[in-house]
């Protein structure tokens, strides 16, 4: 899934960027939840498309499908030159 969001981030973002861009992964266990951050050059085209694209329907079925209302999966523009990425879900604990 997160190489999905970050190959996404690639062709969605950076690839129409001349100058390039970054790609910037963060994960941090907190309060029981795993939280993943995925931000990337670029902007996301919220009204550029009626519905969102297949690979990001798909992510958020798998994250209900799997975690139900405990998972949270969100696309923003952070401002004007960054998409960010959210993923939470609950951190399984392994002994």
């Amino acid at each position: 899934m997160i190489q999905t969001l970050v190959e996404n981030g690639v062709k969605h973002g950076i690839s129409k960027l001349t100058e390039g861009g970054l790609i910037q992964l963060k994960t941090k266990v907190e309060k029981g939840k795993l939280n993943i951050n995925i931000r990337n050059s670029g902007q996301y085209q919220v009204n550029s498309h009626k519905r969102r694209g297949l690979g990001l329907v798909n992510t958020a079925q798998r994250l209900k499908l799997l975690y139900g209302n405990e998972a949270h999966f969100a696309i923003s523009n952070e401002n004007d030159n960054f998409v960010l990425t959210e993923i939470t879900i609950p951190h399984l604990h392994t002994t």
